[in-house]
């Protein structure tokens, strides 16, 4: 993984990821995170939009082989804080 990549996952997915446990999100909404997250790829790596590079290769060139999606990792997020819920006693659930 690169310094971008690092630097890409620290920064952005950070902020990208924080409470997604929780979020109530539609098709269109999952789209705007994929958008966004995919501009800010190419703007780490400087690829501009009209070099003609795939988002599956823009995604390998900055983050290597460790690339999840934004909904693979919300999804992954949503089942771990679901697995916490029901391991807890019914007298502290939220």
């Amino acid at each position: 993984i690169t310094i971008n990549g690092r630097l890409y996952c620290t920064a952005v997915h950070s902020v990208i990821h924080y409470g997604c446990e929780t979020w109530l999100l539609r098709v269109e909404d999952i789209r705007k995170l994929l958008v966004f997250d995919h501009r800010c790829l190419r703007n780490f790596a400087r690829i501009c939009w009209d070099h003609r590079v795939s988002n599956s290769e823009v995604g390998r060139r900055v983050l290597g082989n460790d690339d999840k999606s934004v909904d693979e990792v919300i999804n992954f997020r949503r089942l771990r804080c679901l697995g916490h819920m029901l391991r807890m006693p019914e007298h502290r659930l939220p």
